[in-house]
C-alpha cells in the first residue's frame, strides 16, 4: 500500500523481502491462489527470500 513514487523510501525500508534476513523465529506462511490479501506470487517471493537466509526452511 502506498504511492510507489512518493513513498519509495518508506516502502523500501518496510519491504518484507528486504527484512527477510532479520527473521529469527519460526514463520508460518499461509497464502493461496485465491488469496486477495497476499497474492501467491508475493508469498512465493517471501519464501524464497527466507530460504536464502535460512536453508533449513521446511
Amino acid at each position: 500500500m502506498g504511492n510507489p513514487i512518493k513513498d519509495e523510501v518508506q516502502l523500501e525500508q518496510t519491504s518484507s523481502l528486504k527484512q527477510a534476513k532479520k527473521l529469527t523465529q519460526p514463520l508460518l506462511l499461509a497464502y493461496g491462489g485465491e488469496n486477495r490479501r497476499v497474492p501467491y506470487e508475493h508469498g512465493t517471493l517471501l519464501r524464497k527470500a527466507v530460504e536464502q537466509q535460512n536453508p533449513g526452511v521446511e
